[in-house]
């Protein structure tokens, strides 16, 4: 395939954001450009980058062959790794920071570096899970990289996966489904859903592609549908005669768990009751005065017949964002 067809940085930068949030069809080559900017930086202007992912393991696959996809467009030039560090022509250009041990980076100087490149920032459905507190701790990494500089941008890339994830909650931002960019905090952020129509040219007319054209999968990798964004369980309507159960806090959010007799549900939603002695949490690093901890969740009596209603299609939801928190607390305890 063409590579010329594939992800150009250069219109949002233009934007000048501190927090740039690239979403796209899967195989958009968001990676690709991302590594020939930091390239072209540093051989330009000697400017270094720092290439995140969430943990150790990820930086082990891609360390190995993280040029060799791209070395052709710079013949001449060596670009080599060796450990943590990225060489270009012998200097080092850049670094590899799995996001899960950037603590142990506190007292480490990076006055060159003007990139972070933040790799599959949005997780699918599997083993893995973010990290608690997961945006904060990229905050204190970039603040580490960046000290007093207002010159170091971070780039987070993603496939559509889902718009429901910790960094859009976090800052309150809500993607326009309309627009292609999305600014919020004053400019300091936007996030562009971008979806290249020679790109989906190209790719319908390979096999796997006419393959999976029309197909759930094809909608996500081709032309940029979110592909776990499903909207089961989701109401649109507030159901009526509610009354509040419990509210579980996780991952520095709460949302509440209120029953419905009339209509024989369970509603989960951002409110809760903040007065309420019901307010529990499962994690030691979230616990504090205002919380309940249970080590066992599923054991207790109330949340063994929430699982029981979840598991015969009575749970119901205000949002996506909701349905999310309360998978991931499900995943947490075990449930699948």
């Amino acid at each position: 395939m063409n590579n010329s067809i594939f992800y150009n940085y250069n219109r949002i930068r233009s934007y000048n954001a501190l927090f740039n949030f690239i979403i796209s069809n899967r195989g958009g080559g968001k990676t690709y450009g991302a590594k020939k900017m930091c390239i072209n930086n540093f051989l330009k202007r000697k400017e270094q980058f720092v290439y995140v992912r969430r943990y150790k393991s990820e930086i082990k696959e891609v360390r190995d062959n993280f040029f060799s996809d791209i070395s052709q467009e710079f013949q001449g030039h060596e670009l080599t790794v060796n450990g943590s560090k990225i060489y270009i022509d012998g200097e080092i250009a850049g670094y590899f920071i799995p996001l899960s041990v950037s603590q142990k980076y506190k007292s480490t100087a990076y006055p060159f570096v003007t990139t972070i490149v933040y790799d599959e920032f949005i997780i699918d459905k599997g083993h893995i899970s973010y990290l608690s507190n997961e945006v904060e701790v990229f905050l204190d990494l970039f603040e580490t990289i960046a000290r007093k500089r207002d010159n170091v941008k971070a780039f987070f890339l993603a496939n559509n996966v889902t718009l429901v994830n910790p960094y859009f909650t976090y800052f309150d931002c809500v993607p326009k489904k309309d627009q292609r960019f999305t600014l919020a905090k004053n400019g300091n952020i936007i996030v562009e859903m971008f979806t290249d129509e020679e790109f989906i040219k190209e790719k319908e007319k390979t096999r796997f592609g006419q393959l999976i054209s029309g197909t759930k999968y094809g909608d996500y990798a081709i032309n940029n549908k979110s592909l776990r964004d499903s909207k089961a369980f989701i109401l649109d309507k507030k159901p009526k005669d509610l009354y509040f159960i419990l509210s579980i806090y996780f991952n520095g959010e709460e949302r509440g768990i209120y029953c419905s007799n009339s209509e024989g549900i369970y509603y989960c939603c951002k409110d809760f009751m903040e007065t309420s002695k019901n307010r529990f949490t499962i994690q030691s690093n979230d616990h504090d005065l205002n919380f309940i901890r249970i080590m066992q969740l599923r054991s207790f009596p109330i949340f063994q017949h929430i699982i029981r209603m979840f598991n015969v299609g009575k749970l119901t939801f205000d949002s996506i964002e909701t349905k999310t928190f309360f998978f991931e607390v499900f995943k947490t305890i075990g449930i699948k």
